[in-house]
């Protein structure tokens, strides 16, 4: 094992989105950076989506980083894992998705062990579970009591922890694959094949939502404001990605209002969700609970249009100033069609150029590395 580990990142879940991040980074860092998979020894997402009704489909996780195995929580897990961090005795540990008593645990045996210990969290007022008034205060309180420092996903979480020493946060977004969904020489006739394989005319505005058919990311909501829009435009159309019980009752939907243009693709695995991005113009994601929620961002790195609810993390921290009247309620489809028909606008490129350029700069897994691994020297956690 090496000796002069930098930092052990622990994880529950098998992430794609973050194995590029840490394989960058481990290349930058020149191999001091490891995983602690608290998986039962599976790098596959073995767990059902109760949401979606099935296990997704991902990559194999990236290589270029060494992986510790580590059985799950409730399979004894947090005892191998203190065994672990004991051994490799790392500069900084990063605990993530375990829960509460799990992270607790970890955060006291690094102290005990003089490790630097810095909790990951997505959590917001957003948050289905967030907290107000003096309950909020005590949650800060024992956060900065227990951890050196806080890798918030946005800015959101940071205001949420009351987090304002700059040099204790660690800004650990989701990163979105600026490989994967930025346009590249394979654009122009993927957006071509997948219009023509849907009966969808080059012409036409194409509106995308991936989501899961269920109550809390509101797609009857979309379906509403498309049935909106499409009283103004006849030029457009709404590709609908993604699975979940409410999906008859959609259909049903659809089909009762005689709304045209709508097309459901089913879910797509994270493998050719591009293709899809690129055959279309706008994204548009009404969720009624959604702290951050990636799909938003990935669409502005795929040179998209958005419009999101004010309850979508992403979105309300991505389309900043001017760009926030592209944000609206969630139960307001009259607004979302005005938003959606203003982003749908031919000067598409003028409107949102900010925002794409912002999120590839700040908020993809390459450029997350290039952070991290300065952010890690300037510390002293890494030389």
């Amino acid at each position: 094992m090496k000796k002069n580990l930098s930092v052990l990142f622990v994880q529950c879940a098998p992430s794609q989105l973050d194995s590029s991040f840490y394989s960058e980074l481990n290349e930058r860092t020149k191999g001091r950076i490891s995983l602690a998979l608290m998986n039962d020894g599976d790098i596959r997402r073995t767990q059902l989506d109760p949401e979606l009704g099935i296990v997704p489909k991902f990559p194999p996780l990236s290589e270029g980083y060494p992986i510790h195995h580590v059985p799950t929580e409730r399979h004894g897990g947090l005892k191998k894992l203190i065994a672990l961090i004991a051994r490799l005795r790392p500069r900084m540990v990063v605990v993530q998705d375990q829960v509460w008593f799990s992270k607790i645990s970890i955060a006291l045996v690094c102290r005990v062990l003089r490790i630097s210990v810095i909790m990951r969290s997505d959590k917001n007022e957003l948050s289905s579970r967030s907290r107000v008034g003096w309950k909020r205060l005590v949650e800060a309180f024992l956060v900065k009591v227990l951890f050196d420092g806080i890798a918030p996903v946005s800015k959101l979480t940071a205001s949420y922890y009351r987090w304002v020493d700059l040099k204790k946060i660690w800004w650990f977004p989701y990163p979105s694959s600026k490989s994967k969904f930025s346009r590249n020489d394979d654009y122009t006739d993927v957006r071509r094949n997948i219009r023509e394989s849907l009966g969808i005319p080059m012409s036409h505005c194409v509106y995308l939502a991936v989501v899961k058919f269920v109550d809390r990311e509101n797609p009857d909501g979309i379906i509403k404001a498309f049935h909106e829009l499409s009283n103004w435009r006849t030029d457009a159309s709404l590709l609908l990605i993604g699975a979940g019980p409410m999906e008859a009752q959609l259909k049903n939907m659809v089909e009762n209002l005689e709304i045209k243009n709508v097309y459901f693709c089913g879910y797509v695995p994270y493998s050719t969700l591009q293709n899809y991005f690129w055959a279309s113009d706008v994204f548009v994601h009404l969720a009624w609970v959604g702290p951050w929620e990636i799909s938003p961002q990935d669409a502005l790195v795929a040179h998209l249009g958005l419009v999101t609810s004010n309850c979508v993390g992403s979105g309300i921290c991505h389309l900043e100033d001017e760009l926030s009247r592209f944000i609206v309620n969630p139960d307001d489809p009259v607004a979302a069609a005005r938003a959606m028909n203003e982003a749908g606008d031919a000067n598409i490129d003028a409107l949102f150029s900010r925002a794409w350029t912002s999120v590839t700069a700040r908020f993809t897994s390459d450029e997350l590395a290039v952070w991290w691994a300065n952010k890690l020297v300037a510390e002293g956690v890494f030389s």
